[in-house]
């Protein structure tokens, strides 16, 4: 699914009455701002010239009713701001100014009679002057569309309120329930229903017809046979039990259609209708674009179930131990990870003390080292008042090393971009959170937006 725009492009009735054609000249500039956006990742929606109020109250409602999530002004020459501001201020959808003209040198040689068709800067200085006054946030940039990259940077701005769009309202699953005494994301579910309309689904087996078991067995034996190695000691009764896990959690998924999950591997001390602690579903998952966090934690689930709309490279992390020799931090969890990501995904049988009820504390696992890459580090931290603080930190992960002693884990070294004992430390004085996602190949600047139309504060360490 792409980031969908609409796009209004504004031209004054006054003009419009003295030639009422010669708005159409500016079709080829439109035609070539709806292409450049669209090559930038965007699903541009029915552009739409508009002259009068009702003009832009059709178009925004139409970008309404087809979920647009932004709507993109671009100026084709001065447009008064009270034809368009108050159904601007009214919309729900976020306003972002493509600040640019046709032509990119206007000095002493360029023809006069192009000032018609490129003053609409201060149509949007009117504008953006009434709508800062009537209290309606909105998103500017200006340059060249030929010759900077606003088109590309407008574009992430359209990308940021999608992320936004996607983990609002989220739909997260929990089996069973967030891990005692963690507190750093323990908040109540009335809080992230109120604060971003998340929906918490609790587990629920339900029977499935005995019939297309087998069938439905066989399609996740295949994905997970495809994507994994099966170390020996994982093999037959193990193998078979993270068939069965993955194809009732996809089930449950599927029939709920949730957007993230979590689960809290203590409650399989009890019965909860599941063959294994799904490892390897959660893993299989991520690969697959369904957020995860691990230990009940919904909101970091919701949170990378969103980013991998953009950034599918991503999966959930948590920072285990500093390598203080090497000025990096190894990387881990019980057996969760996005599989893409892994250089040599195997199936393992691995062994959960803290788990002996379920088949005597063995359970099939996923482990492999991450791949090398830069990426950046997304926490999401909770803090007084319903309020949020996305922390950025760039990295590099740095591929294992031939001596690598950690087979039967998952593992990744990260190298922030600043001396380790300095990150930890200020990660620490901002109040980061033990659950992250980590992102290869994001864009900065683009997730401060996406943070900034949350709401949230933003931190940024070590760029």
């Amino acid at each position: 699914m792409k980031p969908a725009t609409g796009l209004i492009s504004l031209f004054a009735g006054l003009y419009d009455s003295l030639d009422p054609q010669y708005k159409f000249t500016f079709e080829p500039f439109i035609t070539q701002i709806v292409e450049k956006l669209t090559a930038c990742g965007l699903n541009v929606l029915e552009p739409r010239t508009c002259v009068h109020e009702t003009d832009i109250q059709n178009a925004l409602r139409f970008y309404e009713q087809n979920q647009a999530d932004a709507v993109i002004i671009l100026f084709l020459a001065y447009h008064p701001s009270l034809v368009s501001a108050g159904a601007l201020a009214g919309t729900s959808l976020p306003v972002i100014f493509l600040d640019t003209t046709e032509c990119f040198a206007f000095d002493e040689k360029t023809d006069p009679d192009l000032i018609m068709r490129c003053h609409g800067i201060h149509g949007v200085q009117d504008l953006t002057c009434v709508l800062r006054r009537l209290g309606k946030d909105y998103h500017i940039e200006a340059g060249h569309y030929t010759q900077s990259d606003v088109i590309r940077r407008v574009a992430d701005s359209v990308k940021a309120c999608f992320l936004a769009g996607c983990l609002k309202n989220s739909r997260v699953g929990i089996v069973g329930e967030p891990f005692d005494d963690m507190g750093d994301f323990a908040m109540s579910f009335a809080s992230f229903a109120k604060n971003f309309g998340l929906k918490i689904v609790s587990w629920q087996n339900k029977p499935t017809d005995t019939s297309a078991n087998q069938e439905r067995d066989n399609f996740w034996r295949r994905e997970i046979m495809d994507s994994l190695t099966v170390s020996p000691d994982a093999e037959g009764p193990l193998a078979d039990m993270a068939v069965s896990s993955t194809a009732d959690l996809a089930q449950w998924i599927d029939r709920e259609k949730l957007d993230a999950f979590s689960f809290n591997f203590l409650d399989f001390n009890h019965d909860l209708g599941l063959a294994a602690i799904p490892f390897v579903a959660s893993s299989l998952f991520m690969s697959r674009g369904i957020g995860y966090a691990g230990e009940g934690d919904v909101l970091t689930a919701a949170l990378v179930a969103a980013l991998m709309k953009i950034y599918p490279a991503s999966t959930f992390t948590e920072m285990f131990c500093p390598d203080w020799q090497g000025d990096r931090v190894f990387l881990s969890h019980m057996g969760e990870v996005n599989l893409s990501l892994l250089q040599h995904p195997v199936l393992v049988r691995k062994e959960v003390e803290y788990v002996p009820n379920l088949n005597q504390g063995i359970t099939p696992g996923v482990a492999g080292a991450l791949k090398g890459g830069q990426a950046i580090l997304v926490n999401l931290a909770p803090l007084a008042d319903d309020q949020y603080q996305l922390i950025l930190a760039p990295c590099e992960i740095v591929e294992a090393g031939a001596d690598d002693r950690f087979q039967m884990s998952v593992r990744g070294w990260m190298r922030p971009k600043m001396p380790l004992a300095d990150f930890l430390a200020e990660y620490s004085r901002l109040g980061g959170t033990h659950h992250s996602c980590l992102c290869y190949g994001a864009d900065l600047s683009l997730l401060h937006q996406f943070s900034n139309i949350m709401g949230w504060q933003t931190q940024i360490i070590g760029n």
